[in-house]
């Protein structure tokens, strides 16, 4: 039913969030054992650390995916 309302649907909104993340397995950024504990948010995430430190930038996010 909800694919054929996707189907029928001239404009589609989705709300999703770190509960629904989480809820599948996918850990969060902010709890207490969150991705950015002990870590610098600007250090790992920005676009001055991605420019000015790429290795570190880049080694952080596949730990964030698994």
């Amino acid at each position: 039913m909800i694919a054929k309302w996707l189907i029928e649907s001239k404009h589609t909104v989705i709300f999703s969030g770190a509960g629904m993340s989480t809820e599948s397995g996918v850990p969060d950024f902010r709890s207490r054992s969150g991705l950015w504990h002990g870590k610098d948010p600007q250090s790992l995430a920005s676009l001055e650390a991605m420019k000015n430190n790429q290795k570190k930038f880049v080694d952080f996010y596949p730990l964030a995916l698994h």
